[in-house]
């Protein structure tokens, strides 16, 4: 097996599409035989739950606090009896519940990001991809994602609000990456049909994000927007809607 590759998956904001898209992406290669382990680790609003049932309590929260091994974390998620795609998942609940674990996750602590590293490192022979749902915005755990990973994706709508948080984080975090850092600017939901927006407002925030795209990422690639499709692992289903899932091959072919 070739080395490991790991993905980051971040947006400035929420309601960018970033988990179902992470989702898709990780059930068309785990389809096409890769072996993929997905990461929910947006402690803030986690969502893997809603997509998959959980048959035990256990959280990347627990490993990250020492309370867990890696392997206690892990769930197989069989879509089909050829792929092979295993989860972590993150709990809001748990966190509310424990005020301490959430308060010491949220520090500037760099030994999050050396238990992250060490469970790169550990599974590096054991999947092809590692695909890690990140916190949106700025901040720490968002960053140790970052820092680990080969590729990140930006996911990002055509609003105002993108394009200026984008800018930021152009300014602020991504430019201390490291130069060999693939960096893939997907505009997300690009066809305003459906889209609560002033359409000449859209356009102009449209090519604003195209231009970003140009100036600071290696790559851009636009995903229409599907309204009957929104919210859905369309990957995981017995006939996908085949021109939604072709708009993501672009992405996937740009991991190689």
């Amino acid at each position: 097996m070739s080395k490991m590759k790991t993905i980051c998956v971040h947006s400035y904001k929420g309601g960018t599409g970033k988990t179902t898209f992470l989702l898709n992406i990780a059930g068309i290669l785990a389809k096409k035989g890769k072996t993929i382990l997905a990461i929910d680790y947006d402690l803030r609003a986690p969502s893997f739950q809603s997509y998959f049932k959980m048959t035990k309590q256990s959280f990347l929260s627990h490993y990250l606090l020492e309370e867990k091994t890696i392997k206690e974390i892990i769930f197989p998620c069989k879509i089909d009896e050829k792929a092979n795609l295993d989860l972590i998942f993150s709990s809001m609940e748990f966190l509310k519940q424990h005020s301490t674990q959430r308060d010491k996750l949220s520090r500037d602590d760099a030994k999050y990001l050396a238990k992250m590293f060490n469970l790169q490192k550990s599974l590096e022979e054991k999947y092809d991809f590692m695909l890690i749902d990140t916190i949106p915005g700025f901040f720490y755990r968002s960053i140790d994602s970052m820092i680990i990973s080969d590729i990140i994706l930006l996911i990002a709508t055509p609003s105002t609000s993108n394009v200026l948080g984008i800018e930021e984080l152009c300014s602020n975090i991504y430019s201390v990456l490291k130069d060999e850092t693939k960096m893939i600017l997907i505009i997300n939901k690009i066809e305003d049909e459906g889209v609560d927006a002033d359409k000449e407002i859209f356009e102009e925030n449209l090519a604003k994000l195209r231009v970003i795209g140009k100036n600071k990422f290696s790559h851009v690639i636009e995903v229409p927007y599907y309204n009957i499709l929104s919210e859905r692992i369309h990957a995981f289903e017995v006939q996908p809607q085949e021109e939604f899932l072709e708009s993501l091959l672009g992405v996937i072919e740009l991991f190689e």
